[in-house]
């Protein structure tokens, strides 16, 4: 039950969704190469700031591994989520689906002479339907997040939440790098009233993009309520299922996975959204422990909450499973049904596998 991986997770979600079946592999693909964020941590520590993407349409979550992949490409992983929220905007929530292949509508970025690109293998990349299909956007995702990853290194922007240096990154994103040395020559603060006075483009288009964009100050909750959140469940879901529309709210549907398990818990008592599958939640919080087979790991080094990520047949950067450290040496998981259920001892499990990981997000 373990071996299902973040890779399958996410072409389960593109199938729920509707992405045609040629493109399923190249999820997989993308998903193996690099899964992204979906939860950016700003700062440090238990009450650290976060940045999440917000009302993105199931059309714009299909992109998530694509628009992950070029923004870890690009060296600017903690802004995936601000990415999804102008391919939000952009796309009018029509995400892969939008008719001309440019949910970023940044094909003008490239010198084009026309909105749109005709043809979504004119940038080459590895998510191209495998067919030669030219119905995916590809393209766009690669050359909108690589415009985007510019504009934020033009302004110096590190941290996804500084929402004022991020206004001067979106405006500079729709009106073109003039509005750099415009708006620096102007006190450097973006206003839409000094958008108005510049005059090219979408005077609040940082305010429309970050409707899709929420910054918290702070999450509710730690690890050891986590943990008994999951606790008190023991046993009361019964079908373990990737399907994406049955594993986000496994108290309502009874069904869920390892990765599912782990989010509800922490959405529900924290409001952190730590990601959607295996490959998502190893990049978030803080690495405490690692080890390789027959390494065991002693608990007092752990905390309740804490997630332990394993591969059990082979070395795989985005994991085969996740379990969740509830205390007095014990893990919990859903890797079968009914669960969430006791997997045993941390120290041994883990020594079980080829190689492990512990993350903490508090």
């Amino acid at each position: 039950a373990a071996a299902a991986g973040a890779g399958k997770g996410l072409a389960a979600a593109a199938a729920a969704v509707g992405v045609p079946t040629v493109a399923l592999a190249m999820v997989v693909l993308v998903a193996l190469a690099c899964c992204g964020l979906v939860l950016c941590m700003c700062g440090a520590g238990a009450s650290s700031t976060q940045a999440r993407a917000v009302g993105l349409s199931d059309e714009v979550q299909a992109l998530r591994p694509y628009v992950s992949y070029y923004m870890h490409q690009e060296g600017k992983g903690e802004f995936v989520e601000l990415a999804l929220a102008v391919c939000q905007h952009e796309s009018g929530g029509a995400g892969w689906k939008i008719d001309d292949h440019d949910p970023f509508q940044c094909a003008e970025s490239t010198g084009a002479a026309r909105p749109g690109f005709p043809d979504a293998g004119t940038v080459a990349d590895p998510v191209k339907g495998v067919d030669g299909d030219d119905w995916w956007c590809s393209a766009s995702v690669k050359q909108g997040c690589a415009y985007l990853s510019d504009k934020l290194r033009l302004w110096g922007c590190d941290d996804p939440c500084d929402l004022e240096t991020l206004k001067n990154v979106l405006q500079t994103y729709n009106s073109g790098p003039g509005w750099h040395a415009f708006a620096l020559s102007n006190g450097g603060r973006w206003s839409e009233d000094l958008a108005r006075r510049y005059g090219i483009g979408t005077p609040d288009y940082p305010m429309r993009v970050l409707e899709y964009y929420e910054v918290s100050y702070g999450a509710s909750g730690d690890g050891a309520a986590v943990a008994e959140w999951v606790k008190a469940r023991e046993n009361k879901w019964t079908v373990y299922s990737q399907d994406a529309s049955l594993r986000v709210d496994p108290d309502r549907t009874g069904a869920t996975d390892c990765s599912g398990m782990c989010r509800a818990a922490y959405l529900a008592v924290t409001g952190m959204d730590i990601g959607w599958y295996t490959g998502d939640q190893s990049l978030g919080g803080k690495e405490i422990a690692s080890g390789s087979g027959g390494q065991g790991v002693s608990a007092s080094r752990l905390e309740p909450g804490d997630l332990v990520f394993c591969n059990f047949g082979g070395y795989n950067p985005t994991w085969d499973h996740v379990e969740m450290y509830v205390g007095d040496g014990q893990l919990m998981g859903m890797g079968h049904a009914p669960g969430p259920h006791y997997s045993g001892d941390v120290s041994s499990y883990v020594a079980n596998t080829y190689n492990w990981q512990v993350r903490r997000y508090l």
